[in-house]
C-alpha cells in the first residue's frame, strides 16, 4: 500500500472564505483606507487557497481506488472513526497551540523550518530502514551504528560562535533604539487589524477542526491512513490484551506498508520493555525518535541515558532535540547542565553562545543568567576580556534587571583586569554609588569624567542597602586609585564589623592596602584580625602584618618576630623566609640569615636555595656552597651512575634522546630507572641564575683542582633540560675543559670532535685537538682526521696533523707531502720547515734509504730556512744541534748546542710555563762529550744541571 495523500474538504474551504469576507466588510466601514494593504494580502492567499484545492481535488480522484481496495483488506478490523482520531480535547489543545504560535512566531521560524525539513523527509523510506529492522529483531544494534544507519551522525552542538562576536555598546544601543521603531510602528499597524484578525482566528481554528488533510499538527508527524491507523490501534488492544507476538506481527506490517511512522516503533519498545529486553527497547524508542517530529522523545532517551550515566548518548539526544525546537530554552539549560557535569567547558561555551540567537528581548533573567555563565567559564579559562564583555552587553541589554550578585561577578572581572576607574563607574550606574564634592551641585559634578570626580569628591556616599562584599570592591577601587580621602571612612566602617564573619574582607583590604605600601592604615586592620581567635593562627595574616610593620616604618624586631611566626606556621612559605633573611642581613646578623634560609623538610623552595647559593658564595664558604648549588641544580641534572651513563650522555646530542638512551641502559643493567630524588616547589628560577651558580661552582672545583667532581658535575648538565636548551654549547665544552684536566682523553676526544666539524676554520679548536691527541692512548684521531681532510682539502691545520702522525708512524714520505703541501701555502711558517728538514734527517738516517748526501743536505737547507725564520735563541739553535747529533754530526752538534746555551734565556711571566732549555742543552753536550772527555761532560752537569 501507498501512504494516502490527505483529503480536501471544499465545505470547509467555503465557509473559511465566507467569513473573510464578512470580516472586510466589517472592517472597511470602520478604516475605509487602511484596510486597502490588508486586502490585497488576503487576495493574494485566497488565489494561492484556490490552487492548492485545485491540486488536491486532483489527487483525490487519483487515489479513490487505492482507498477503496485498502478497505476490502481490512474488513476484519475494527476501524477507528474520524472522530476517535480527532476528539475535542485535541481540538482545544490545537486552539491552545495556534495561541502560542500567534506568539512565537517570529522567535520559533529556525524550529519551524527544521520540522517543516524533517516532516518532508518522513514521506520517502530511509535507505536502511530494511537493515535496521533485520538488526533489530535478530540482534541488538550499538548507538553508534544505529545513528549511522538512521543518516544521523553525531550532532553539531552549535555554530562556531564566540562572545568575542557580541555587539558593542554603541550597536547594542543603536539595535534598541531600531527595535523601539520598529516595535511602535508595528503596534500602529496591528491596532488597524486587531479586530479583523481577531474574527479571523475562530473562522481559522473552525477550519482546522474539519481539515484532516493538508499540513500535519504540529508534534503530529506524517498522518496514517485510517485503515492502518485502525491496525494500530487493534496492535494496541493486542498488547493489552497479552498478545505481544500478534501486537508485534500488526506493528511491522504498519511498518512495511509506512515505514516512516513513529507508532509502530514504539508500540515494539513498549512490547520488548515488558519482556525485560531494555536494550531492544530502547533502540526501538531510538527509532521513534528520529521519525517523530516531537522533541520530548529525545529528551525522555536523554533523561534514560543521564541515568545511566552515559553522558555522550545523553548529549546526542539533547542536541537532537535542540534541533527540533530550538527556541526551548529548557533543552539548552539541560544540555549546558550535563557539558559543565562532563567539565567540557569548551563545548558548554559553545553552547551557552549559541543560546543567546534564541533570547527574547522579554527574557531578562534568562539573558543575564546566560551571561553570568559564560562570563564564569571565561573568567576560569583566564580569559578576561571575554568574560567582562559578556557582563558588559548583559547590563547593557538589561540594565533593570542588574542584581547585586551579577555586579559582583561583573567587578570581580573588572578587578582581575586591575581596571578600578571602569568598577567605580559600575558601582555608580548599577549600585547607586555617588560620588560628590562639596563646591559643586550633585548634577554638574555626576557629568565631570570619573577621573576627574576622584580627584575634586571630598565624600563617597554608600546607599545603606548595599552588602558588605560590594563596599569591601569600593573601598578596594578606591584604594587602587589612592583615593584615600574617600577610602578611609569606608575602612573604619569596615573595622566595625565582626572578624568572625567578614575576616577575608578585612584580608583583602589590607592586602590592597599593601600593595600600595599604605602599611600604617592595614595596621589596625590586621591587628583586629590576630586578636581573632580565629584568623591568629593564619600565617597569610601574620605575613601581610610583617610586611605592614616594615612598609609602615614600625618595629623592625617587632617584624622580624612575626616573619618567625610565619616559618613556624608555614615551613614552606619562601617569601616570609627570604624577607625574614634579607631584613636580618641588613641587620649584619648574618648568621641569622643563613638559618632562616636552611629547610629542614622537603620540598625544597629553589628561590630560597638561589639565595642561600648566593650568601654563601659571599661568604666564601665553598663546601656549603657546593653542597647548596649541587641541592639548587639537582632538580633538573642527571645522577651519573657509572661511565655508561656518561658515555651515553656524552654520544646523544638531544635531550630527549640522552634521556631516553639513558632509560634504556639502566633497564638493560636491571637496575632503577629513576633516582631517589628531594621534592622542590614550583617556584620558577630564572636559567640564567642557575647557569651563574654552575659556572661558579665549576670555577671553584678547577681552582681547587677537584677535577674528577668537576668532571661528575659537567657530565650531570649534560641531561639538564633547562640548561641544555639556552646553553647546550657552553656545557659541552664546560665538559670537554673537565675531561682534559682530568686526563679523560677517550671523552674528550669525543667532545672535541663535534667542536671541529662544527668550526673547521678556527685555528684555536685544531690546537685544542692537538692538545686532546697528545695525551690520547688510542689511534681514533688519525681516520678522523683523514676523512675531515678528505672534506677540507684546503685546510692546512689538517695538513699538518696528518703529517705528524704520518711521522709518528714512520712513514715519512707521506708526511714529507703534508708538510711539503703546508710549506707551500705558508712559506712564511718556521714550523713548516722545521718539520720538513725532521722528515729528511729521519729518512737520512733510515738504514736502506738512497742518496742520503742528498737528504741530508735538504734538511740542512730547511733547517737554516727555519732558523732565518725563527732567529737566533734557544729554541733554533737547540733544534738543529739535535738534528746535527741524530745525523752524528757532533761538531756542528757541539756548535749549535754552545751558541744555544750563549743565548738569552727566556723569562717566564707569572703564572706562564718556564720555556728555558738550558738543563736540556747541558745534558745533550754531557752525552756528547761522555765518549772522548770525560771531564768535560762531567763540567756540563755539574754547571748547569746539579741542583
Amino acid at each position: 500500500l501507498l501512504p494516502v495523500p490527505a483529503k480536501s474538504y471544499n465545505k470547509s474551504s467555503m465557509a473559511v472564505r465566507r467569513g473573510r469576507s464578512a470580516g472586510r466588510a466589517e472592517v472597511r466601514k470602520n478604516n475605509p483606507d487602511q484596510i486597502l494593504g490588508l486586502e490585497q494580502q488576503l487576495h493574494d492567499k485566497d488565489k494561492d487557497h484556490s490552487l492548492e484545492e485545485q491540486q488536491q481535488q486532483e489527487q483525490q480522484q487519483q487515489v479513490d481506488q487505492i482507498n477503496t481496495s485498502i478497505e476490502d483488506d481490512v474488513t476484519d478490523v475494527d476501524l477507528m472513526s474520524e472522530d476517535s482520531l480527532f476528539d475535542e480535547d485535541d481540538l482545544d489543545e490545537e486552539d491552545d497551540e495556534l495561541d502560542d504560535e500567534e506568539e512565537e512566531e517570529l522567535t520559533e521560524q529556525e524550529g519551524e523550518n527544521n520540522r517543516e525539513q524533517e516532516l518532508s523527509n518522513l514521506t520517502t523510506p530511509r535507505p536502511n530502514q530494511d537493515k535496521i529492522m533485520q538488526r533489530l529483531m535478530n540482534d541488538s544494534i550499538s548507538f553508534s551504528e544505529l545513528t549511522e544507519l538512521m543518516g544521523e551522525g553525531e550532532t553539531e552542538i552549535c555554530p562556531a560562535a564566540s562572545v568575542v562576536d557580541a555587539p558593542t555598546a554603541a550597536e547594542i544601543a543603536q539595535q534598541q533604539q531600531q527595535e523601539e521603531e520598529e516595535r511602535a510602528e508595528e503596534k500602529r499597524k496591528r491596532a488597524v487589524a486587531d479586530s479583523f484578525e481577531e474574527e479571523l482566528s475562530q473562522q481559522q481554528r473552525q477550519q482546522l477542526r474539519r481539515r484532516i488533510g493538508g499540513r500535519a499538527g504540529r508534534g503530529r508527524g506524517p498522518r496514517l491512513h485510517p485503515s492502518l491507523s485502525a491496525l494500530m490501534g487493534q496492535a494496541n488492544l493486542c498488547v493489552g490484551n497479552s498478545d505481544p507476538n500478534e501486537a508485534i506481527k500488526m506493528c511491522l506490517e504498519v511498518i512495511r506498508q509506512f515505514p516512516n511512522s513513529y507508532m509502530p516503533y514504539e508500540t515494539l519498545a513498549m512490547i520488548f520493555e515488558e519482556r525485560d529486553k531494555k536494550e531492544k527497547a530502547l533502540q526501538f524508542n531510538l527509532i521513534a525518535a528520529f521519525l517523530s517530529p516531537s522533541p520530548g522523545k529525545w529528551i525522555d532517551l536523554a533523561e534514560h541515558y543521564k541515568k545511566m550515566d552515559e553522558l555522550e548518548q545523553a548529549m546526542y539526544c539533547y542536541s537532537r532535540a535542540i534541533k527540533q525546537s530550538p527556541s526551548t530554552l529548557a533543552y539548552h539549560w539541560s544540555r549546558v547542565e550535563l557539558l559543565e557535569r562532563m567539565d567540557n567547558k569548551g563545548r558548554a561555551l559553545k553552547c551557552y553562545t549559541y543560546m543567546l540567537k534564541f533570547l527574547k528581548p522579554k527574557q531578562a533573567e534568562e539573558g543575564l543568567r546566560l551571561a553570568k555563565e559564560i562570563a564564569k567559564i571565561h573568567f576560569s579559562l583566564q580569559n578576561y576580556v571575554s568574560a567582562r564583555q559578556a557582563m558588559e552587553t548583559a547590563f547593557l541589554r538589561y540594565p533593570e534587571h542588574v542584581s547585586h550578585e551579577d555586579i559582583n561577578l561583573l567587578l570581580d572581572v573588572l578587578v582581575t583586569l586591575n581596571d578600578y576607574v571602569n568598577s567605580l563607574v559600575v558601582l555608580q550606574t548599577y549600585a547607586k554609588v555617588k560620588l560628590l564634592c562639596q563646591d559643586m551641585s550633585e548634577e554638574t559634578f555626576e557629568q565631570l569624567p570619573v577621573g576627574q570626580q576622584l580627584e575634586q569628591a571630598t565624600r563617597c556616599y554608600v546607599p545603606p542597602e548595599l552588602p558588605i562584599d560590594l563596599r569591601s570592591k569600593l573601598t578596594l577601587c578606591l584604594i587602587m586609585t589612592k583615593t584615600f580621602t574617600l577610602a578611609q571612612p569606608l575602612i573604619d566602617a569596615l573595622l566595625s564589623e565582626s572578624t568572625e564573619e567578614f575576616g577575608d574582607l578585612f584580608l583583602d583590604t589590607a592586602e590592597s592596602l599593601l600593595s600600595v605600601t599604605e602599611g600604617a592604615r592595614a595596621l589596625p586592620l590586621l591587628e583586629k584580625l590576630l586578636a581573632c581567635s580565629r584568623h591568629s593562627l593564619d600565617p597569610t595574616v601574620w605575613r601581610l602584618y610583617a610586611q605592614a610593620l616594615v612598609d609602615g616604618g614600625g618595629d623592625t624586631q617587632q617584624a622580624v618576630q612575626a616573619y618567625y611566626k610565619v616559618v613556624e606556621l608555614a615551613p614552606d612559605n619562601a617569601s616570609a623566609r627570604l624577607k625574614l633573611s634579607s631584613i636580618l642581613q641588613q641587620q649584619g646578623n648574618h648568621d641569622a640569615a643563613l638559618l632562616a634560609l636552611t629547610q629542614q623538610e622537603q620540598p625544597y623552595d629553589c628561590q630560597v636555595l638561589l639565595v642561600r647559593c648566593k650568601l654563601l658564595h659571599e661568604r666564601g664558604d665553598h663546601q656549603q656552597f657546593l653542597n647548596a648549588v649541587a641541592l639548587l641544580l639537582g632538580r633538573h641534572f642527571i645522577n651519573i651512575r657509572s661511565r655508561d651513563e656518561a658515555e651515553v650522555l656524552i654520544n646523544n646530542k638531544k635531550a630527549s634522546n640522552k634521556l631516553e638512551a639513558l632509560k634504556e641502559l639502566r633497564k638493560s643493567k636491571g637496575e632503577p630507572v629513576e633516582d631517589a630524588e628531594p621534592s622542590y616547589t614550583t617556584s620558577d628560577v630564572p636559567t640564567s641564575e642557575q647557569w651563574n651558580m654552575f659556572v661558579r661552582a665549576c670555577k671553584l672545583l678547577h681552582k681547587n683542582n677537584r677535577f674528577a667532581e668537576l668532571e661528575r658535575l659537567t657530565y650531570s648538565a649534560l641531561g639538564s633540560r633547562e640548561l641544555m636548551k639556552d646553553y647546550m654549547r657552553e656545557v659541552e665544552f664546560f665538559c670537554l675543559q673537565a675531561s682534559m684536566a682530568n686526563n679523560n682523553s677517550y671523552f674528550a676526544f669525543n667532545l672535541v670532535r663535534d667542536v671541529v666539524v662544527r668550526y673547521p676554520r678556527n685555528n684555536r679548536v685544531w690546537n685544542l685537538l692537538n692538545q686532546v691527541i697528545i695525551k690520547a692512548d688510542d689511534i681514533r684521531h688519525n681516520r678522523f682526521l683523514l676523512r675531515r681532510q678528505q672534506k677540507h682539502p684546503e685546510i692546512l691545520a689538517l695538513s699538518m696533523l696528518n703529517g705528524h702522525n704520518s711521522l709518528v708512524a714512520g712513514t715519512y714520505k707521506y708526511s714529507l707531502a703534508e708538510y711539503m703541501k703546508v710549506f707551500k701555502g705558508r712559506q712564511n711558517d718556521p714550523l713548516a720547515s722545521l718539520m720538513l728538514g725532521l722528515t729528511y734527517t729521519h729518512m737520512a738516517c733510515q738504514k736502506f734509504s738512497a742518496n742520503k748526501n742528498t737528504m741530508v743536505t735538504q734538511a740542512w737547507v730547511f733547517l737554516n730556512s727555519y732558523r732565518e725564520l725563527r732567529g737566533d735563541c734557544q729554541e733554533s739553535l737547540y733544534n738543529i744541534g739535535r738534528a746535527m747529533h741524530q745525523l752524528n754530526i757532533l761538531h756542528q752538534a757541539i756548535h749549535y748546542y754552545k751558541l744555544a746555551l750563549d743565548c738569552p734565556k727566556p723569562v717566564a711571566g707569572p703564572g706562564q710555563p718556564d720555556f728555558d732549555l738550558t738543563r736540556e742543552i747541558a745534558l745533550n753536550l754531557s752525552l756528547v762529550y761522555r765518549k772522548g772527555s770525560i771531564n768535560m761532560s762531567r763540567y756540563y752537569v755539574r754547571q748547569y744541571i746539579t741542583v
